[in-house]
């Protein structure tokens, strides 16, 4: 059950984005209903849909996906964060399990996933005790400095050779589950610049959210996830129409530059909207379930 299956035109059941068919569905999905575009938003999938951008691409079908290189990058928080250090680039310092010692042992640390997504198995380390612990309990984390003060994201949309043509920065005021329940787009030089330094070092292309906070002066990221954000509504709120950009860049439209120009100092609040139907009475409900008992036949 999804709650946005009842809130679009068409929807379709497809295969786990790990089977060896979802590849297959996809192009005969694009094929049939004549898609022109396809923008993958799940962390876990966008190694593969970047591997498979030129067999789309024959068909006519843009992948707004980065390539494979930058995304293996940023999916690796240890290899990024590591990576951008050497560009010169302030980021947090990041550790594995074996590589802690008494001199980067300054608590309080930071520990999660090398992989993963959102705040899922984040933790706070302020002593040994902690440390000794997420270690055993996290498999192949990362252990990063712990960065005080407010929580940044920068949306930045580039386009397909990694020309960056809108920044957006939003301070993070209440989040759930890695999602902002509630923000505030700030209009700072030094989150803007920061974004545009990082996606041209990174080489993206499409929509980039960057995570961090200012240190110093001086914007330290911690994460950076080549797709659309959760908080992008606000974004395209404060005038920055990034889903609108992309249909311009695949129509090869010119497209205005809008770093900087967008609504500053405006507030996202965010809530829960439930949606109703009768199982019994409702034909999606049916329509839903003949499709699932489809897919999980073809898979057996």
């Amino acid at each position: 059950y999804s709650a946005g299956l009842f809130y679009c035109d068409k929807y379709f059941i497809a295969p786990p984005s790990n089977s060896p068919d979802f590849p297959e569905f996809l192009m005969e999905l694009c094929k049939k209903e004549k898609i022109k575009l396809v923008i993958p938003t799940i962390d876990e999938e966008l190694p593969l849909f970047a591997s498979y951008k030129d067999i789309f691409a024959s068909i006519g079908v843009t992948l707004l996906v980065s390539d494979s290189k930058s995304i293996a990058i940023c999916n690796d928080k240890y290899l990024l964060c590591n990576y951008l250090e050497k560009q010169n680039i302030p980021a947090a310092s990041s550790f594995l399990g074996f590589e802690m010692n008494e001199q980067n042992k300054q608590f309080p640390l930071f520990i999660k996933p090398r992989f993963g997504k959102g705040s899922e198995s984040a933790y706070r380390i302020d002593d040994e005790l902690d440390l000794e612990y997420y270690l055993r309990k996290l498999k192949n984390p990362v252990i990063q400095e712990f960065l005080e003060g407010s929580e940044y994201t920068i949306d930045v949309m580039a386009d397909f050779s990694g020309n960056v043509l809108a920044v957006v920065p939003r301070e993070r005021v209440k989040v759930r589950a890695g999602v902002t329940d509630c923000g505030i787009t700030r209009n700072s030089s030094i989150l803007i610049d920061a974004g545009i330094k990082i996606c041209k070092k990174l080489e993206l292309a499409g929509p980039v959210n960057i995570q961090g906070k200012i240190i110093n002066n001086q914007f330290k990221t911690f994460e950076v996830n080549p797709r659309f954000s959760g908080g992008i509504p606000l974004t395209i709120a404060s005038g920055c129409d990034f889903p609108l950009m992309i249909i311009q860049l695949v129509l090869q439209k010119n497209i205005k530059s809008r770093i900087g120009d967008f609504v500053e100092d405006l507030v996202m609040i965010c809530h829960e909207e439930p949606v109703f139907r009768r199982e019994s009475n409702d034909a999606s409900f049916q329509t839903l379930y003949q499709n699932n008992l489809k897919i999980i036949g073809s898979l057996k």
